[in-house]
């Protein structure tokens, strides 16, 4: 799961404890960049979900492996970012989508997952219908069935902005000065990435949504993206279907035959029990082409053709990652037809017992705020992961993976943007950096911060965005001449 941690050195110790200031890059503009949406449009989370908690008391927590206060944290952030508006919106729609402060992605290329090789039949390759075109909107560009969304809070934006993060020139001043990190979030800033998956508004047309069962007789070494799970289940609108069905899906996988494209004997489950996305009129008018050209995408590898108003997108899990401790606390949250299954009993421990009937129930989740046991070099590793996102990344281990264990590894700069893989020859690395998702981030246990794999960078306290999407100034001021005429 790509989740956020977070480390909480004071900012005159980031400055000062490099023994020097960072230069002022030469196109610098002057004044931090500020939020595009008015403040009455953004909605925090409402006080009684327990957020920010202070530093001292997670720590607390953490150093005593206290799972249970742990767990009801989590659960309390979820329940607070999904909060109704006054509005009608969740809480955490309301707030900032990464493209206010970071340019849209580039294209995919036309294999899907980047920078794979297409002669490599045990990994999905995925083939895009429409070549989409880079611009702003609420859905990133991934070229996969799924879809996903990040949005930031006020303090996150604003910490990125006003300190330049957003921008190459001053990654690479401070990088020059000495520095081996950035400046740290602020306490209380926060991430969402949010996954969704697509239903048709029609009622032959099943969804398959893969089901993620454990890790049981699974190879660590091995590609375990849902396209490879034994079990699905089919998504409706319709309640009077029958309650098994057969259906296919990855229409456009140039290797589909090598993947479990076709299910029999679904069980059939409502998208009532799901937090859902609409399509409909109201909504549509919310998005971007760039957003509709991705939905689109999604909607031909479910059902070989576009989305129409009337479908649906279903909420498939949702990351949280919150700056209140120094590596920040991360959870993830997804869904899953049997929450209370032996499997799953340790991922829906702790949910509240106060909430009404319905999708709160189905979901379950992991959380990260350490990596491993105990929280020190040597100790067993802390496994937390969301299978429907750390799966689908190309790389051994990630069924052993923990949330903090990648995003320590966010530095600037990266050998390539957005993604790229390189290879560990011992101590030395094929290229300076690339992208934590691609980074063995399924290695076992703990990570110092004074790690060999940080030589040469500078750290961006756990946020992978800023070392991969930032722009050279200009780019990173046209931003707002963009995103000032869209709708909300």
């Amino acid at each position: 799961m790509k989740s956020s941690l977070l480390l909480s050195l004071t900012l005159a110790f980031l400055l000062l404890g490099a023994g020097c200031q960072p230069e002022k890059p030469e196109d610098e503009t002057a004044g931090p960049l500020t939020p595009v949406l008015r403040s009455d449009e953004y909605t925090p989370i409402p006080a009684g979900f327990d957020y920010p908690l202070p530093q001292e008391q997670i720590l607390g927590w953490v150093n005593a492996y206290d799972l249970d206060s742990i767990r009801n944290h989590a659960w309390n952030l979820w329940a607070g970012v999904n909060q109704l508006t006054a509005s009608g919106e969740k809480v955490w729609e309301t707030w900032h989508p990464i493209y206010q402060v970071m340019p849209p992605s580039p294209e995919p290329d036309t294999n899907g997952l980047p920078n794979l090789d297409p002669n490599n039949k045990t990994i999905p390759q995925y083939e895009t219908k429409h070549p989409c075109k880079p611009g702003y909107g609420r859905f990133l560009n991934v070229p996969l069935i799924l879809t996903a969304n990040i949005f930031y809070n006020d303090k996150l934006i604003n910490w990125i902005r006003e300190k330049g993060l957003h921008r190459d020139a001053v990654l690479d001043s401070m990088l020059k000065a000495g520095m081996k990190e950035v400046p740290h979030a602020p306490h209380g800033a926060m991430i969402i990435k949010h996954v969704y998956w697509p239903v048709s508004k029609y009622k032959e047309e099943f969804s398959v949504l893969p089901m993620w069962d454990g890790p049981a007789g699974k190879d660590s070494n091995a590609y375990n993206g849902f396209e490879t799970w034994d079990r699905a289940v089919a998504l409706t609108m319709y309640k009077d279907v029958p309650d098994t069905v057969s259906g296919e899906y990855l229409w456009h996988v140039a290797n589909r035959e090598d993947f479990n494209y076709r299910y029999e004997k679904m069980s059939t489950v409502h998208m009532d029990r799901f937090y859902t996305f609409p399509l409909n009129q109201a909504n549509l008018a919310l998005l971007s082409e760039s957003d509709k050209c991705i939905i689109s995408n999604c909607f031909n590898q479910a059902f070989n053709r576009d989305m129409e108003e009337g479908d649906a997108l279903v909420s498939l899990g949702m990351h949280i990652l919150s700056k209140e401790i120094p590596d920040w606390a991360m959870q993830t949250a997804w869904w899953h037809d049997k929450p209370d299954a032996p499997y799953n009993q340790k991922y829906s421990a702790n949910k509240p017992t106060n909430l009404p009937p319905g999708p709160w129930q189905n979901y379950v989740m992991s959380t990260a705020y350490f990596m491993s046991i105990p929280n020190a070099p040597g100790g067993e590793p802390h496994i937390a992961f969301s299978p429907y996102i750390e799966c689908v990344i190309p790389e051994a281990n990630r069924i052993n993976s923990n949330c903090q264990n990648c995003h320590i590894r966010a530095a600037h700069p990266t050998a390539g943007k957005p993604f790229y893989i390189a290879h560990i020859t011992g101590q030395e690395y094929e290229a300076p950096n690339i992208h934590g998702a691609f980074y063995d981030c399924g290695r076992e246990g703990f990570i110092s911060t004074d790690d060999p794999i940080f030589k040469g960078l500078i750290r961006t306290d756990f946020n992978w965005s800023i070392p991969d999407r930032s722009v050279e100034a200009k780019q990173a001021d046209s931003i707002r001449d963009f995103v000032s005429a869209l709708p909300r």
